[in-house]
């Protein structure tokens, strides 16, 4: 199947390096017994789904990676909705700052699977590609309203300062780095 892929996307040669770390990275996800049951298990699995779901003023739209469907007794039919992740976030402190950002995708990714297959409950992992290690979210009906909320509200503020034609600088500057308008400094936050 590596050798497949690698093939499709044109890297022939079997002494690129490319092929060894690939072997080498799909076994040792194989060797996580969460991960090989979620990633290679009997499950159904779908990639690139596209989803949008309509909330109060604007619909929400964007396209998963991987949308997996556990089957079996001890399952009863858990989707677990998977995002790959490419940064090269080495030590704990970085992917846990990265999963501040990833939470709210995440739980965009839940919200509208969610009512798509009618499910109380699902999972998403965010599986970071360069360690590789991952992070499993558990998303209830109970949490998905409470975010589904949280959505619709930020949707308002944003239309009311429009409106207004004000916009005052966040007290939360955790996404400043981010932002271009803070690279050159257009908002004002730099010193």
């Amino acid at each position: 199947m590596i050798d497949q892929a690698l093939f499709n996307q044109h890297i022939l040669a079997s002494s690129d390096n490319i092929r060894t770390e690939c072997h080498l990275f799909i076994n040792g996800l194989k060797k996580d017994v969460v991960l090989s049951e979620i990633l290679f298990g009997p499950g159904d699995s779908d990639v690139e789904v596209a989803f949008s779901y309509r909330l109060d003023q604007f619909v929400l739209t964007g396209q998963i990676d991987r949308v997996v469907c556990l089957r079996g007794a001890q399952h009863k039919n858990r989707y677990v909705i998977v995002d790959y992740k490419t940064h090269h976030a080495v030590s704990d402190e970085q992917r846990s700052a990265l999963m501040q950002q990833f939470t709210f995708q995440m739980s965009c990714y839940a919200l509208a699977w969610s009512q798509a297959i009618k499910a109380e409950t699902l999972d998403t992992l965010v599986l970071f590609t360069s360690v590789p290690t991952y992070r499993i979210i558990t998303h209830t009906a109970q949490t998905l309203s409470a975010f589904e909320g949280q959505l619709n509200s930020l949707f308002s503020a944003i239309q009311d300062s429009i409106r207004q034609a004000r916009f005052p600088l966040t007290l939360d500057q955790t996404h400043c780095m981010n932002c271009p308008y803070f690279a050159k400094n257009y908002c004002g936050v730099k010193t």
